[in-house]
């Protein structure tokens, strides 16, 4: 039996209810460019995708490793899960999160040209956390940890200084 990855069906894999959660820091951080007279549209834009497509990696490889494990029964709470459920076959899933990081990496290419290495290490680390949340032997959110440290990642409250610097760094560059 073949699967179709209808549009609908992407969009549930996607869950675009989270993407609020990855945009949120970079809404602050170019308003915060933006007081500083350092604002600059196509960072603001590629800072948007980047961050987005994170997101959409990481809802994706939850997806994809949560059934490789078994963790998605019948009698799971929230959003459908598309692998689980057999909308979307494995193998669509798996291009879905590659695709996504490559987007988020390429994005990520541009701002750390305009910004420096510190992004560098933002951008490896919510990768990083967003694969093995769900992957690998011990899975970070199977133990207790995943949430500790994604919302570490994730936080606001950890990236503005890194932010902030970074708009420091367009603002002196004159951009």
């Amino acid at each position: 039996m073949q699967i179709k990855a209808t549009a609908r069906v992407w969009l549930l894999a996607l869950r675009p209810k989270t993407l609020w959660a990855s945009i949120s820091p970079v809404i602050i951080g170019t308003a915060m460019a933006y007081g500083d007279g350092g604002f600059h549209w196509l960072s603001a834009l590629l800072a948007a995708v980047g961050a987005i497509m994170i997101q959409i990696g990481t809802n994706l490889a939850n997806d994809y490793f949560d059934c490789l494990h078994g963790v998605d029964g019948e009698h799971r709470l929230g959003p459908l899960r598309v692998t689980q459920a057999g909308l979307m076959s494995p193998r669509v899933i798996i291009k879905g999160i590659v695709a996504a990081f490559f987007i988020a990496t390429m994005a990520g290419v541009y701002l750390v040209w305009r910004c420096g290495w510190p992004l560098v290490i933002i951008g490896l680390c919510s990768i990083f956390f967003g694969i093995f949340y769900t992957a690998g032997p011990v899975p970070l959110g199977y133990v207790g940890l995943g949430d500790i440290l994604v919302l570490r990642q994730s936080s606001t409250k950890y990236q503005l200084p890194e932010v902030r610097q970074a708009c420091h760094k367009l603002t002196n560059a004159g951009c």
